[in-house]
């Protein structure tokens, strides 16, 4: 057919979408969306499409659930880092070396002293970067994707309602 397009589409279906919904671009189908008929090529391919529809809402439950497991475990290790500086932290170290009873220690840490507040302090922001990053996962990625599956997915009950009304007169025709 001279509708035949193979690569190189032009449509307006998002990638990241497509990859989520592991559905083809239209404009690679062997045959255009106008081309077809419903007697001959949809006939009985209403199940097909929704069992379609319903592995692409799973799928984006999936991967909705994969990024909130990756926010969660970036908050855990933003809080760990946190812990791990307020541990061993500036100030637990300056009021060692304040102590007069350690006076030792002050002399051992007198030349790192700069070199590890430093470190405790790149390690404080490290933390914070990736509570950051646990954040924005769970609020501009997971949580829109899991709406965005359950309006899909309601939508799609809506249509396999209207779907099974349509068979059974069809049928009794």
């Amino acid at each position: 057919p001279s509708s035949l397009v193979w690569g190189g589409c032009d449509c307006t279906v998002q990638p990241l979408f497509r990859l989520l919904t592991l559905s083809p671009c239209l404009c690679a189908s062997p045959r255009s969306v106008q081309g077809m008929s419903f007697h001959v090529d949809l006939w009985d391919g209403f199940d097909v499409v929704s069992k379609h529809l319903e592995g692409g809402i799973t799928s984006c439950h999936e991967v909705a659930k994969f990024f909130k497991k990756l926010a969660e475990i970036e908050d855990a290790y933003s809080q760990a880092l946190m812990k791990l500086c307020k541990g061993s932290g500036v100030q637990t170290f300056s009021q060692k070396l304040r102590n007069k009873s350690t006076a030792g220690m002050s002399r051992g840490f007198g030349s790192l002293r700069e070199a590890w507040n430093a470190l405790l302090l790149e390690t404080e922001r490290v933390a914070s970067i990736h509570g950051v990053i646990g954040e924005r996962i769970a609020g501009q990625v997971s949580g829109p994707l899991h709406e965005w599956a359950k309006e899909k997915e309601a939508y799609r009950k809506g249509l396999v309602e209207d779907g099974l009304k349509l068979q059974s007169m069809l049928v009794r025709s």
